[in-house]
């Protein structure tokens, strides 16, 4: 479901939503935060890391915005897809 909300949404912005369409455009530091997780999460002496990582991504998540948060997305003219991908992630927010 996740992917399909985010496939949408890309569409609806006008970019191309093909895994990896972007990946020789950006710089490799937008890569460093997905690598640190993936290498803590392979190497048990680094499960604290690991935890670290996923709790300071959570506190600085745009979801705990919430209404504010919306409202920022409407503001900014996104489409219903956008919404409706931003929506999805606060409420599995306020399910966790």
């Amino acid at each position: 479901m996740h992917s399909t909300l985010f496939a949408n949404m890309m569409r609806e912005l006008r970019l191309c939503p093909a895994y990896g369409h972007y990946l020789d455009h950006v710089p490799g530091q937008t890569l460093a935060e997905v690598n640190l997780m993936s290498m803590c999460g392979l190497h048990r002496a680094l499960r604290g890391a690991l935890v670290g990582q996923f709790a300071m991504v959570e506190l600085t998540s745009f979801t705990r915005l919430g209404p504010a948060g919306q409202g920022n997305a409407q503001g900014l003219g996104l489409g219903p897809a956008a919404i409706r991908f931003y929506d999805e992630h606060v409420e599995a927010e306020r399910g966790a």
